[in-house]
């Protein structure tokens, strides 16, 4: 019988993967920021799922999500850290204020870090896993999402040093590295990038205007190629089920053509394309 932590249940990738599992039959804590948010998922699955409210940014939280799971736990049965809360903020650099960048890496760099610190001794003890969910994002970087990709780029290097890590305790380590996804994710960092544009300086608006109107349309354009949700879960599922789960699971249209570029393709190059992509010209 698995046991399954979720971060980020509340909507998208989290929420789908927590409604599954339930379906399943494995044991679900869903942490979320608003738990009732999940009351109608919870009243479908009263023995499966627990909704523990759980700001990944909060260390009371943590640390009452903590005590609640190790007095209720099998330590029998394999349990496993899903890492999926996760924000995206982009803009120009030159204009983003730094609060921007730390309020996004708490969520997405330093919330995994820290969960996993305080999860592993029960981790340890069940010979349980964790799968931190990145993004193509961490291995080919895009303008004006800098924040973004610089969080996912440092969660891969954390990924990879914990998977070693661990590798001689028995816990596994698991990567998933989606391109776009069908989720209130994209518009979310439309909306926040909006808002972002209209406190900007006169200044910053006449610089960066016409290529952030161009870099919308091309995310817009780039939204109809997501794959739906259940895709991830799927994937998921194996990585959870798996008695040799992958280590990275690349999913998406053409994500794994991206990530062998950005290991082979002159810098030069991925620029033109990238240019080309977002519909960016020169000035």
């Amino acid at each position: 019988m698995k046991q399954v932590l979720v971060t980020g249940a509340s909507t998208g990738i989290g929420f789908d993967l927590t409604k599954s599992l339930c379906e399943k039959g494995y044991r679900v804590w869903a942490g979320v920021r608003r738990p009732e948010v999940l009351q109608s998922l919870q009243s479908r699955f009263p023995q499966q799922l627990e909704v523990l409210k759980l700001d990944v940014t909060n260390e009371q939280d943590i640390q009452d999500a903590f005590e609640k799971i190790r007095r209720t736990v099998n330590t029998q049965d394999e349990l496993i850290l899903v890492n999926n809360a996760g924000v995206a903020v982009g803009g120009p650099i030159e204009a983003l204020p730094l609060k921007e960048w730390q309020d996004l890496f708490n969520v997405n760099v330093f919330a995994p870090v820290r969960l996993t610190q305080i999860f592993l001794p029960l981790l340890r003890e069940t010979q349980g896993r964790i799968i931190n969910v990145g993004s193509i994002s961490g291995q080919i970087s895009t303008p004006f999402l800098s924040p973004y990709c610089s969080s996912k780029f440092a969660l891969r290097s954390f990924n990879d040093s914990l998977r070693r890590e661990l590798l001689p305790l028995g816990v596994k380590v698991v990567l998933f590295e989606p391109g776009p996804v069908r989720t209130e994710i994209w518009s979310k960092s439309i909306s926040h990038s909006e808002d972002q544009q209209k406190g900007m300086s006169e200044e910053m608006r006449k610089v960066y205007g016409p290529q952030l109107e161009a870099l919308k349309r091309g995310v817009l354009d780039t939204v109809k190629t997501a794959i739906p949700v259940e895709e991830v879960t799927k994937a998921m599922l194996h990585a959870i089920e798996s008695r040799s789960p992958e280590r990275y699971y690349l999913l998406g249209k053409n994500v794994k053509i991206f990530s062998l570029m950005s290991r082979l393709l002159p810098a030069a190059l991925i620029d033109k394309m990238m240019m080309q992509g977002f519909r960016m010209k020169r000035t």
